[in-house]
This record gives structure tokens, sequence and C-alpha cells, in this order.
């Protein structure tokens, strides 16, 4: 099953809404090896979904960044292989640990850049 997911950045700068795959967290070691080498680039587009709940589970994320495929930015398709890498997380919302399960899991996570990112899965495949 796979599962897709909309994520809205909130920046200082402007909004913008993604829709994807969810592939998961990433240490800084992870996300180096996947800027220098094209082998793990191109490994990473056919890793499984993870489920966002998942993620709830996590007691830290400090310092991990989240990365998603991206099929649509802003309600516009994306033709070609893209990834979204978020800046460092520092912190999940306490507010939104509860809201998993239902109608749709969802979770706010705050990035060290005090980004804000808002993530729900919106259907499974």
């Amino acid at each position: 099953m796979t599962s897709l997911i909309k994520l809205e950045l909130y920046t200082q700068g402007e909004d913008i809404k993604y829709g994807g795959r969810l592939l998961g967290l990433i240490t800084n070691e992870e996300f180096n090896a996947l800027l220098n080498d094209k082998e793990v680039q191109n490994k990473i587009y056919t890793k499984e979904s993870l489920p966002l709940s998942d993620l709830m589970g996590l007691q830290s994320i400090e310092d991990m960044r989240l990365v998603m495929t991206v099929k649509s930015r802003s309600d516009k398709d994306v033709p070609a292989k893209t990834l979204f890498i978020s800046d460092k997380l520092a912190m999940v919302s306490n507010e939104e640990r509860g809201k998993v399960g239902g109608k749709g899991d969802e979770i706010i996570l705050n990035t060290s850049n005090d980004e804000c990112l808002f993530v729900k899965e919106v259907k499974a495949l």
C-alpha cells in the first residue's frame, strides 16, 4: 500500500504546498551521501513509502530531515523526479501528536530555521 501525503511548508516568505510520497527521515550523514552520490539519489526514488503514523512514535527527530518525492507543487504537477528534503527538524508539535488516526493522519514539524511543516496523509493507493 502506498500512502500519499500533502505537505504544507510555511516560511516567512511564502507558503508552498507539496504532494507526493513520504520516504521518511534521514540523518545528516545520509543527507550528505544523497547530495554526493548519484547511485544513492537514484535508489531513493524506489524506496517504499512510509506511513505518516510511523513518525509519531519517534521520540527525537532533532537534526533529522524529512524526505518525500514530489508529484505536485502548489497544485501543479511536477513532471520530473523531484525530492523535497526539509531543513533540520527541531521538534514535533505536541498538540498534533494525538490526532494520528481517524480520517487522516497529520503532524506538525518545526525546523531549526523556524519553518513550520504541516504534513497530512491524504490517501493510500
